[in-house]
């Protein structure tokens, strides 16, 4: 343990003398690479040896503070009830988790513990169409100004990230992934598309490639403590301010100038009530959270249409989107569902937030059980502010939409009793 601590205390030694440059100098990031894999593998093996039950901080079971919780394992998700990441049906994340609010006019995290072999899921399927949106909004220079926010010091932590991508998707997904060569040389292959990128090519900004080949949208966040403030001697329950030091998004939010090196309750500024009743958890947890304590959560809003590369989020085209959905019936309706992870990154200290985002018509829903229930319920505690954030600014659409939903839930019931 103490090994792993002095380890870790050195890459965040090179992240602070090195973070103002960029690019770095060739044998300054192989240098920094074998500092990241090295605590990496550190912290792994800390891990395992410390996985035995014990009590843990559980963000998701109280509103505002972290209570004592027993956390033998992770809980089951569509991935880990499917054997792996084909299944079926992205409406399963709104069973399998809680959907944003079950608590009438309360605001509620929803976070869960994470089994960090399903931080990414990849489905080779859609992999040709969706990369495809990723690399043409890249392509783009208009599109790629709202796409892309790095700040200059994110450079070890982006590294970071692209040294764990480069190990886990090969390993993970060894069917869809190929990596060969060493340092700088390496290229990554992503077979359902046939794109081979190398790293070289990503010397400024290893973030984008770690976006070009997964489906996920990826946000890095750092710690910004006050002057003076030790991160390694925090009190128990403390609350350190995050913000946003780079991030690559295409589907879930944009507007990414304006929300870079911003606090977290900027970039959340939208959503109604996240200020005044999930801000103190949510900076509690982001504070929190360890290599060894990575978290999962899902999010859903209405669109009008299923393009993807379109997010419901962040920008007033967003929210004309979310609008328009209003006068739609239920079976014309899209709905976009999200798949979030949080995970710490060990040696640079940032946090890596992952978006996977899933578009599809709301009918389809009925295939997954127990959704269209919990997605109803969670509209029914929605304030009337929430709602039209979500897309449902009418009573009007309200109504019609969970008068479907309990339609399909009650079929759903009538179904396992036959």
């Amino acid at each position: 343990m103490v090994a792993s601590k002095l380890q870790t205390s050195r890459a965040k030694g090179l992240s602070a003398s090195l973070g103002a440059q960029q690019p770095l100098p060739v044998q300054h990031r192989r240098s920094m690479c074998r500092v990241v894999a090295h605590a990496t593998r550190a912290v792994a093996v800390d891990a395992a040896v410390d996985a035995a039950p014990k009590q843990s901080k559980c963000p998701f079971a109280g509103l505002a503070s972290f209570l004592p919780h027993e956390t033998v394992r992770a809980p089951p998700t569509p991935v880990t009830k499917a054997g792996g990441p084909a299944f079926s049906n992205p409406h399963l994340w709104l069973a399998a988790g809680m959907p944003g609010q079950n608590i009438p006019n309360r605001l509620v995290s929803g976070l869960r513990k994470l089994d960090l072999k399903e931080f990414l899921i990849e489905l080779p399927h859609e992999m040709p169409h969706e990369l495809g949106l990723k690399k043409r909004a890249l392509a783009d220079p208009a599109r790629r100004r709202e796409c892309i926010a790095c700040e200059p010091s994110s450079l070890l932590a982006q590294w970071e990230l692209l040294e764990v991508f480069l190990e886990h998707l090969p390993s993970h997904f060894p069917n869809l992934y190929t990596v060969r060569g060493e340092g700088d040389d390496r290229t990554v292959e992503v077979h359902p598309t046939g794109d081979v990128y190398r790293v070289s090519d990503y010397v400024e900004c290893p973030l984008e490639l770690c976006n070009l080949i997964v489906q996920e949208d990826l946000v890095l966040c750092r710690p910004d403590p006050p002057e003076g403030v030790d991160m390694n001697a925090l009190p128990k329950g403390a609350a350190v301010p995050h913000v946003m030091s780079a991030a690559v998004v295409v589907f879930s939010f944009n507007d990414l100038p304006q929300k870079l090196s911003q606090p977290l309750q900027f970039i959340h500024a939208p959503v109604p009530g996240f200020e005044d009743q999930l801000l103190p958890l949510v900076a509690k947890t982001f504070t929190a959270i360890t290599p060894a304590t990575p978290l999962w959560r899902n999010n859903w809003a209405f669109a009008d249409n299923g393009d993807l590369d379109r997010p419901v989020y962040g920008s007033d085209d967003a929210a004309a989107s979310r609008l328009a959905a209003a006068g739609l019936a239920p079976e014309q309706r899209w709905l976009k569902t999200e798949y979030q992870t949080l995970r710490r990154l060990p040696a640079s200290g940032h946090v890596l937030f992952t978006v996977r985002t899933f578009v599809e018509p709301l009918p389809d829903i009925a295939a997954a059980p127990g959704a269209a229930e919990a997605l109803a319920g969670s509209i029914r505690c929605l304030t009337p502010a929430m709602l039209a954030y979500k897309g449902l600014p009418t009573e009007e659409a309200v109504g019609k939409v969970v008068e479907y939903l309990d339609g399909l839930a009650a079929a759903d019931e009538a179904a396992k009793g036959a």
